[in-house]
């Protein structure tokens, strides 16, 4: 049975018998050589350090499936990542990674990807290619553009793209109808497409930070749909009203001016 440590001193002396490794808030600027000899590691910690790169060796944990990097200070990723086939779990907030290397398309298991608070503008088309993904997290990036590949993301569950920058609402992402949660905001989004009605096992739709005065009518068919969260919006008060009377399943709507509860 595979063991879990905290201590670099077990994994000099039995490197094979390492299952989790848990090196958060270590102040590490670099990865001790001793782990590479980890070859069985399934679970690796490494946030709250002070990492600015990666070494090319990472790749070699074809049995990784959760990798915890945030909080560091990376701005790019290896290519070598997309040598974790296994990998399920890539958690890569609080970096300012600037961008996504292609090979993260190879990454055929990944289940959840977190990228919150970045410096990513352009999200590689290859992100199309994880069809396995449930969760994506990309709140506060200045993101310009949703790609039109991701609408091949068919088990997608959870996308976070909130305070992005991007130009207008992506019709793209009305095609993804698994969506049980999505939070979507730029101060330059204006409307929200009709097309939303796809979206028809959505539960929480937030809008907050969108400059919209409206929401279209085809909202109403989302039956599922339990909250709107529409802070920060344009959006009057006597909108609020007429949908949450028109949506009885509807159990809220945040509103700075007309807060509605069931």
């Amino acid at each position: 049975m595979l063991k879990e440590t905290s201590k670099i001193g077990d994994v000099k002396k039995m490197p094979l018998e390492i299952g989790g490794l848990y090196l958060d808030g270590k102040k590490l600027t670099e990865l001790n050589p001793a782990i590479r000899e980890c070859k069985n590691l399934e679970i690796l910690y490494l946030q709250q350090n002070k990492l600015n790169e990666l070494p090319t060796w990472l790749g070699e944990f074809t049995q990784l499936k959760e990798l915890y990097l945030g909080g560091n200070q990376l701005q790019q990723l290896t290519e070598e990542l997309g040598q974790l086939t296994n990998l399920r779990i890539l958690s890569l907030g609080g970096n300012p990674i600037e961008s996504l290397p292609a090979s993260i398309g190879e990454l055929s298991a990944l289940e959840i990807l977190k990228v919150d608070d970045g410096r990513i503008k352009v999200l590689p088309i290859e992100l199309g290619r994880l069809t396995t993904l449930k969760e994506l997290d990309f709140f506060r990036n200045p993101i310009t553009e949703f790609p039109e590949d991701l609408a091949n993301l068919t088990k997608l569950t959870s996308l976070n793209v909130s305070q992005t920058q991007l130009s207008t609402f992506p019709s793209s992402i009305c095609s993804l109808t698994a969506l049980t949660n999505l939070s979507i905001s730029s101060d330059q989004i204006k409307t929200v497409p009709p097309e939303i009605n796809q979206l028809n096992n959505l539960r929480t739709l937030v809008l907050s930070g969108c400059p919209i005065d409206n929401l279209p009518d085809s909202i109403m068919e989302l039956k599922e749909l339990l909250e709107i969260s529409l802070y920060e919006t344009n959006v009057p008060a006597a909108v609020v009203d007429k949908f949450f009377d028109g949506m009885p399943t509807l159990e809220m709507i945040s509103h700075p001016d007309n807060y509605k509860r069931r």
